[in-house]
């Protein structure tokens, strides 16, 4: 019953959410009992790896804005954006980083046709 609730998951569940199945139908047995025996079966949970954003407010002070939402620029070499995103592969995670001059990209138009 164990490996059926198991695999019926696709291999996510542990062993207190394969208890509480467990109890649910009838089962008296304990959830120490229910980790054991799925150690002995092989079985182990995936565990929920929750997206953590870089920034969290309190941690430090906003960086400032230095073009005061105002992404236009009028030449070249005036304004440069950047931006940073960290993409987990595999291997482990990689950071692509983009700069770029606001200068040769038309700005953006919002649903009225104003700028932001």
């Amino acid at each position: 019953m164990i490996r059926q609730i198991f695999e019926g998951s696709g291999g996510a569940y542990g062993s207190p959410k394969v208890w509480l199945l467990l109890v649910r139908a009838g089962w008296r047995v304990s959830v120490n009992t229910v980790a054991c025996l799925m150690a002995e079966l092989g079985l182990a949970g995936r565990k929920v790896h929750r997206r953590r954003g870089l920034t969290r407010p309190g941690k430090r002070p906003a960086a400032p804005d230095f073009v005061w939402r105002d992404f236009t620029a009028d030449a070249p070499d005036q304004v440069w954006c950047g931006d940073m995103t960290a993409i987990t592969t595999d291997e482990g995670k990689l950071y692509l980083a983009t700069v770029i001059d606001l200068f040769s990209r038309p700005a953006a138009r919002l649903r009225d046709g104003r700028t932001p």
